[in-house]
């Protein structure tokens, strides 16, 4: 998509700042209110893709990735030589590696995870002088994410290292065959943050057929939002 060929180009040549990509890590996934799961994002996906553009894009750019032991991290195969891991196997060795990162003084820092243990090693890379490109596990999108980073320890005046934020999520495609058409009433349509002109649209709930095992879903589409941080903007 020509939209967001656009926005990958902008983010890879950034200048030092901390991208974020944000998503449900599957480990926290919980039932929803109609008791089916909410769908794991496939922000790890999303991180690798993008470090494969930054670093072919940049094939001088220096990188050391960070990630705890019980983190899955898997490395593109042909950037493996590029990239130092860095992965602590003991909770008491994480601060020690925490700085053993930026001792290193990497043009590109990748944390697994971003939180409140691993945010002020980013805040400090990136005034530093690199590139940091983490994940966040969060179902906030866009400038709410900024405010979530103010929960993991964040000062209002390190917030702006923060430069993009990709946010992913996977919702389920209802079944063509038994969908079930209804008018949502006006609670619903407040939630949803919908002000309609006249009628109220027709919106689908899950039904049941052979066609979907009764299931009342096929498959799963990725939806995503890109936020671009105004520097000039303090709020």
């Amino acid at each position: 998509m020509p939209q967001i060929d656009r926005l990958v180009r902008e983010l890879v040549d950034s200048p030092p700042q901390l991208i974020l990509v944000a998503g449900l890590d599957p480990r926290s996934l919980s039932k929803t209110q109609d008791g089916s799961r909410w769908l794991a994002s496939g922000k790890t996906t999303i991180l690798r893709i993008l470090l494969r553009e930054i670093l072919e894009a940049h094939p001088k750019r220096r990188c050391v990735a960070y990630c705890d032991a019980d983190e899955e991290f898997r490395l593109p195969r042909e950037l493996r030589s590029r990239v130092e891991l860095l992965q602590p196997r003991q909770p008491d060795f994480r601060p020690k590696w925490l700085q053993e990162a930026l001792r290193r003084r990497p043009e590109l820092l990748v944390i697994g995870s971003l939180t409140a243990e691993t945010a002020p090693t980013a805040v400090q890379a990136v005034r530093a002088g690199a590139v940091v490109l983490a994940t966040v596990d969060t179902l906030n999108r866009g400038a709410a994410v900024a405010r979530h980073l103010l929960t993991l320890g964040l000062t209002l005046d390190q917030l702006p290292v923060l430069g993009w934020v990709i946010s992913t999520m996977r919702q389920p495609v209802l079944c063509k065959k038994c969908k079930q058409p209804f008018k949502p009433d006006a609670e619903l349509l407040q939630h949803l943050g919908v002000q309609p002109v006249g009628d109220p649209p027709t919106l689908f709930r899950p039904g049941s057929c052979a066609e979907c095992k009764g299931m009342g879903r096929e498959g799963d589409v990725s939806v995503f939002d890109v936020f671009h941080a105004d520097p000039g903007r303090p709020d």
